[in-house]
C-alpha cells in the first residue's frame, strides 16, 4: 500500500503552529490563548508569533523546552579526573 502524505494546506497548518496550538488547546483549554494565534499564518513573522504563544503555554504547564539536536544537550558525563602522576602533590 503507497504512502499517503498529508495534503499541502495541512502540511503548511502544522508548519505554522497553528495545529500544534489548537491540540494544545483542546488538552488544557485555560493555558493557551487562542486568540492569539493566527490561523490564517502565511509570512514566517505570522508563524514565530504562533510558536511563541505554543512556547509560551507550554512553560506555563512547566514542561522543559524542546531541544533541536543532539549538540545543543550538554554532556552528562562528569570531566575527567587528572591523574596523580600528572599533578604531583605540595608540601
Amino acid at each position: 500500500m503507497p504512502v499517503r502524505w498529508p495534503d499541502a494546506p495541512l502540511t503548511h497548518q502544522l508548519a505554522s503552529g497553528a495545529i500544534p496550538c489548537q491540540l494544545l488547546d483542546t488538552l488544557h483549554p485555560s493555558v493557551l490563548a487562542m486568540y492569539k494565534v493566527n490561523t490564517q499564518a502565511n509570512t514566517e513573522y505570522e508563524m514565530v508569533n504562533n510558536w511563541k504563544v505554543f512556547q509560551t503555554a507550554l512553560e506555563k504547564l512547566r514542561l522543559p523546552k524542546v531541544r533541536r539536536g543532539l549538540k545543543e544537550q550538554p554532556s552528562r558525563r562528569a570531566p575527567p579526573r587528572p591523574s596523580p602522576a600528572a599533578h604531583p602533590r605540595r608540601r
